[in-house]
């Protein structure tokens, strides 16, 4: 159990060294623990901030057949910023198409739906079972503008969707990746926070990686609601230069593909952060084929994240708040 400062806020605030475990080697997953330093504010933005939110930002969507979602999304987009660039990457499965109605109808109304958006909404096809990652990269090179906001496709905008304030962010800092929350059923999902290596004390080569949600290094300077972490969910806004030098998203993984891209920026000392004051609404499908899909193969991908790192297991450790106390229990 950790004793709570009466001025952390939301997340539980450790400092850059608290990652620094004992008995990890200098080698392998280990070296995941180094690195973090205070992030850094720009000494020049005006020309940055000069340029405009719609010519800065082009928007990722990764679907597999879920238009109708989809287009909802796109919809709550334009409602607050009706000029953003979007493209939309669909894992179609033509079986469905020819077979099943009430796919058919959702396609023909997407069709018709983005042939009015006056070419704001890039829409692509890749092959059924190309997998997240893969979708994901094809929308990222795609991407002419120096950044990028990645979305789920089950996601809503609405008042409380302020990317500006993300693009202040990258504009005045050295930030690479900065996200916000997201809430399902009026309840933010904790699913932010930092990465800790540890390692047997008894056989320094078997590691183990922690995920600490609601934990963070430090605030970030003159945002007191944005938070230094390495974790976070998929609603950030990104630069596009940053992300393709790391090569995107790992294509061998075609699921549980986001922590292992997290990792990735954290191998590379990308520094990443996210706003709690900044919140997209998530409602996912009731009956998702998807998510179905995706449970018995996951189990194949975890094993093949945990060989590329070199890591044991995994564990994801869930902070149990109270007023005075964090308590964090660990779960693979």
């Amino acid at each position: 159990m950790v004793r709570r400062a009466e001025n952390e806020g939301y997340f539980k605030i450790v400092g850059y060294n608290w990652t620094m475990t004992p008995y990890c080697p200098e080698f392998g997953a280990c070296l995941l623990n180094k690195g973090r330093v205070p992030v850094k504010t720009a000494v020049q933005a005006e020309f940055e901030e000069r340029i405009s939110l719609e010519d800065a930002v082009t928007v990722i969507i990764k679907t597999a057949n879920r238009l109708g979602v989809t287009k909802r999304l796109v919809e709550s987009i334009f409602q607050f910023y009706e000029n953003l660039k979007i493209i939309v990457v669909d894992e179609a499965n033509p079986e469905l198409l020819r077979r099943n109605e009430s796919f058919r109808k959702e396609y023909d109304e997407w069709r018709h739906y983005t042939s009015t958006t006056r070419g704001k909404v890039y829409y692509i096809q890749v092959q059924k079972d190309a997998g997240i990652s893969h979708g994901r990269n094809v929308g990222l090179f795609i991407v002419r503008t120096k950044y990028f906001l990645l979305l789920d496709d089950d996601m809503i905008f609405d008042k409380e969707t302020n990317i500006r304030k993300l693009k202040e962010l990258l504009d005045h800092t050295n930030l690479v990746v900065v996200g916000g929350f997201i809430r399902e059923n009026r309840i933010k999902l904790a699913i932010n926070g930092i990465f800790r290596v540890h390692a047997d004390q008894f056989n320094v080569l078997r590691t183990y990686i922690n995920e600490y949600q609601l934990m963070a290094y430090d605030r970030v300077r003159c945002y007191p609601e944005c938070y230094v972490v390495d974790a976070i969910s998929n609603f950030f806004l990104a630069r596009t230069d940053a992300i393709l030098d790391v090569g995107g998203w790992d294509v061998k993984l075609r699921v549980g593909e986001h922590r292992d891209f997290m990792l990735t920026l954290r191998k590379n000392n990308y520094p990443v952060a996210v706003c709690t004051d900044v919140i997209i609404e998530h409602f996912p499908p009731n009956l998702d084929l998807r998510k179905k899909a995706q449970k018995v193969i996951k189990d194949v991908y975890k094993d093949m994240f945990l060989h590329k790192w070199n890591i044991s297991n995994s564990f994801a450790c869930r902070s149990i708040r109270s007023k005075a106390y964090y308590e964090y229990r660990c779960k693979p």
